[in-house]
């Protein structure tokens, strides 16, 4: 993982699951078409990948892009723009109390 500093505080960031991978998952389509990846998919879906992450969002060929929100299998969450899967411009990141803080920061994300 990633430490992020949030408010004084440091703790470990989970990571987003990556697309384009040869690893399966579980992808809905908005006219409910079900897949077992985003590859060289385009449109909204929404997605459960095998570490418990969810995405509900856009894609472009396969890759997050656009608005989406993910919620990560600690059920800290972001909700925001994507672009090459990363989060990218306006978005708010929740993270959830775990003992150690919680908060929320609303905020330009870039790479």
């Amino acid at each position: 993982g990633i430490n992020a500093e949030y408010m004084g505080y440091t703790r470990l960031r989970s990571q987003m699951a990556a697309e384009g991978t040869t690893e399966e998952y579980t992808l809905k389509t908005k006219a409910g078409e079900v897949k077992k990846s985003s590859i060289g998919f385009s449109g909204d879906a929404e997605v459960k990948y095998p570490n418990g992450d969810t995405f509900d969002g856009h894609f472009e060929n396969g890759i997050r892009e656009g608005k989406g929100k993910y919620i990560f299998a600690s059920q800290d969450e972001y909700d925001g723009n994507f672009k090459a899967n990363l989060k990218d411009g306006i978005g708010k990141m929740t993270y959830k109390p775990k003992g150690e803080f919680k908060g929320e920061y609303y905020g330009y994300w870039s790479k």
